[in-house]
């Protein structure tokens, strides 16, 4: 019996903790998805994830929060525009409310 109370309780804590631990992943706002912008459009610099606009020259590596602005907020998505300041380019990037990337694009029009 001791045991099982044991294991319950240890089962009960760990599930408890998990909860914690992910509690202050919530929805998007514009802080957090000009943060992914940025790690995204770098990441693009040394890999195609296949969007429409491929793989990106490395000066996008040095954007920074100053090149990135909320385009539009619809039913929590975010259209987010990021612009190298080197080549004048800009992109679009559709933000889900959970953060992930669905489309990045060099237009604002996301279908």
């Amino acid at each position: 019996m001791r045991t099982l109370l044991f294991t319950m309780v240890l089962l009960s804590s760990l599930i408890s903790s998990y909860s914690l631990a992910h509690s202050s992943h919530g929805h998007m706002n514009d802080n957090a998805a000009i943060s992914v912008v940025i790690k995204s459009a770098k990441q693009m610099t040394f890999k195609d994830f296949g969007y429409a606009v491929g793989q990106l020259p490395e000066s996008w590596k040095n954007i920074t929060v100053a090149d990135v602005t909320v385009f539009s907020v619809t039913g929590g998505v975010y259209i987010v525009s990021a612009t190298n300041a080197e080549d004048k380019k800009t992109l679009y990037f559709q933000i889900a409310d959970d953060g992930e990337v669905m489309a990045v694009s060099e237009s604002s029009t996301f279908k």
